[in-house]
């Protein structure tokens, strides 16, 4: 028997639902402007390119509303631009190769069906924003284009 003992299992068990649960980043639903429009800052972390990622790495919203979203580029390395674009699921390295076709002239930013929305790149340290209506109901990905953050850089957005 691998284990005999059901204390040890038991605690396995547990720290192996903590470390699930407590992975893997955060979530947003933003928060309401006098305007009416929906605020939210997604912020890039990470102190070299094998652990740049979005915080948060979930976003919430109801179909319809109006967004602006600001990506804070919070990497001081030089070099390490980001952008934020909202795709279809399943359309990642599609969408990343048009955007490396696209080329910097274009912001690495391919055009076409599975690009929904999409930031202008942010330097280090800087930040974009772009304003969007949430679309309709269901799930998407947003990523960053930029050479080399994909598929590291990856998020969901969810409508409801």
């Amino acid at each position: 028997m691998l284990f005999p003992n059901k204390t040890i299992l038991f605690n396995l068990s547990i720290g192996l639902i903590f470390t699930l649960f407590s992975c893997g980043g955060s979530e947003t639903s933003g928060v309401q402007s006098a305007s009416g429009e929906t605020l939210i800052t997604i912020n890039v972390k990470g102190t070299s390119p094998a652990d740049v990622r979005f915080e948060p790495n979930r976003i919430n919203l109801k179909k319809g509303v109006k967004v602006k979203l600001t990506l804070n580029n919070q990497i001081k390395t030089e070099g390490m631009y980001q952008n934020w674009v909202l795709i279809n699921v399943g359309s990642g390295q599609e969408v990343v190769n048009d955007a490396m076709a696209a080329g910097s002239n274009n912001n690495y930013i391919a055009t076409g069906r599975n690009v929904l929305v999409s930031s202008e790149l942010a330097a280090p340290s800087s930040a974009v924003s772009v304003s969007f209506t949430a679309p309709e109901s269901g799930a998407y990905n947003y990523i960053s284009t930029f050479p080399g953050n994909f598929p590291k850089m990856i998020g969901k957005l969810v409508v409801d």
